[in-house]
């Protein structure tokens, strides 16, 4: 059997120590909460997995710490965090992130059909590069779908 070679992704040490760090605030939230005399008790749940959470971040912080022992003596953390930003703000995610706002700003303006339909037309030209036939199709099934599930089947009229 082949051994897979693995490496420390950008952004996975800072993300591991987020989860962890998050996991040990809502482990000791969990730990507030009152009445945790028994398994039964409403604080025994919150408790338990949080701890799982705790303990399983634990460990990704150790596994990703041994995969990134060959690496560069010690990268430092200001690196991984350079790697980490450069990773998630590429220009494609910059500029998606641009039309969410928007589309969030045109839904107030235009509606939720017309803004809903320009940003999903976008989305899939940006996102998809099939072409405009595919994106139109596809966008038109999309919104006649949300219409026929809200109007009919739930009775929720849309703006």
């Amino acid at each position: 059997m082949m051994k897979a070679t693995t490496h420390v992704r950008a952004g996975e040490v800072i993300f591991t120590l987020l989860l962890l760090a998050v996991s040990a605030f809502l482990l000791f939230e969990a730990y507030g909460i009152a009445a945790l005399s028994s398994w039964s008790s409403p604080g025994a749940m919150p408790l338990f997995s949080t701890g799982i959470m705790v303990v399983t971040g634990i460990y990704l912080v150790f596994n990703g710490a041994q995969r990134g022992e060959g690496r560069e003596a010690s990268v430092s953390l200001a690196h991984h965090l350079g790697a980490a930003l450069a990773h998630l703000f590429r220009p494609v995610v910059l500029s998606y992130c641009v039309l969410l706002v928007l589309y969030l700003l045109a839904l107030s303006y235009i509606g939720f059909f017309y803004s809903s339909a320009v940003f999903l037309f976008v989305s899939f030209m940006v996102l998809w590069q099939q072409g405009v036939v595919k994106a139109a199709g596809i966008t038109v099934i999309s919104l006649g779908a949300v219409y026929v599930i809200f109007q009919y089947l739930f009775s929720v009229v849309l703006p």
